[in-house]
């Protein structure tokens, strides 16, 4: 007897510590999908949140557009009203009334560098090319003991300078004489002329012959011909779209003045042009040709001077980063 109580004792204290057990186990379940919908319902409610959050960005967001519309609108209707009728009407009338108007104003450049956020992104590009440098010069004194000093890149892509030279000149004496003198026989002969079509006829088809042959054909039978590196093609074929682009402009601005004072008076003149100011034209950063630009009444040497500085200095850039190039593929 006493051995069966012995082992009937264990048995339930066994029984006790499994229920025990599975209470806990029970419990903690019960924990954690607690837990599990808590979580569930705390996303539910926070894309709630975020759907009302959008729908109120994007009311405030329309009525800001709405606003933003009528107050351009209101704007624009009153400038129409203040604008004269007779503004009006020339607005809208011939592309010889709507003429581009040159301002006294600083570059685009010189305007952007105000801004602080650009000044520093440009501050960044000028550390990231000095640290170029200073490590193609520290790699070249501990490999070699010495700067290398490498242009053999520089000598292929510009090769046959001499070609690009008198080529650049025949396009320049054709853009600078030729244009000029078509133009200028063809304004002081149209008022006098009783054979008006036939006049403009016969020359504008020689400017286009003398187009095609010297600026179109010429520069690319140069460029196969001599087979011109890549940066001497580069060099003559530019060339050939701005001088292309400037007698275009040119001729555009000049034609419509000559048949708007032949209409208006019955012995008109060729308005005044100017060897000198379509010279200058020719070497200008502007595409709209004029007699005179407003320029400033001195010239700023300084600012001159810092361009030019930075123009040499991103030059020994690309040289300098030819030359790490150089030396990483002997390396390899």
């Amino acid at each position: 007897m006493a051995s069966t109580e012995q082992t009937a004792e264990p048995t339930v204290r066994l029984r006790k510590t499994n229920h025990t057990q599975d209470e806990a186990f029970k419990q903690h379940n019960g924990d954690v999908s607690d837990n599990i919908t808590d979580l569930i319902k705390w996303q539910r409610h926070v894309e709630e949140v975020k759907a009302e959050l959008l729908e109120d960005m994007n009311c405030h967001l329309r009525t800001l557009l709405d606003k933003a519309m009528t107050e351009a609108v209101e704007s624009y209707t009153k400038d129409d009203e203040t604008v004269p009728s007779g503004l009006k009407k020339r607005s809208r009338g011939s592309l010889t009334d709507r003429k581009k108007v040159f301002l006294h104003r600083a570059s685009m450049l010189d305007e952007l560098m105000e801004v602080d956020h650009f000044r520093t992104i440009y501050h960044m590009f000028v550390a990231a090319l000095l640290v170029f440098v200073i490590s193609t010069v520290a790699v070249d004194i501990l490999d070699q003991g010495r700067l290398v000093l490498e242009f053999d890149l520089l000598f292929y892509t510009f090769g046959q300078f001499g070609t690009v030279i008198w080529s650049w000149i025949c396009l320049f004496l054709y853009s600078l004489l030729v244009p000029y003198k078509v133009l200028s026989f063809w304004g002081s002969w149209y008022p006098k002329s009783k054979h008006k079509l036939l006049l403009s006829t016969c020359l504008g088809m020689f400017l286009l012959v003398s187009q095609t042959c010297v600026l179109c054909i010429f520069p690319i039978y140069v460029v196969n011909h001599y087979r011109l590196p890549p940066a001497s093609s580069f060099i003559v074929l530019l060339e050939q779209v701005r001088f292309l682009m400037k007698i275009y402009s040119f001729c555009r601005e000049t034609i419509p003045v000559v048949l708007q004072d032949e209409s208006k008076e019955k012995n008109a003149k060729m308005p005044s042009l100017s060897l000198s100011s379509y010279l200058y034209f020719l070497f200008c950063p502007t595409l709209v040709y004029r007699d005179s630009y407003p320029r400033t009444p001195c010239i700023r040497w300084k600012y001159v001077a810092k361009n030019f500085a930075q123009v040499r200095y991103k030059m020994r850039q690309a040289i300098d980063g030819k030359n790490w190039l150089h030396t990483n593929q002997c390396h390899i």
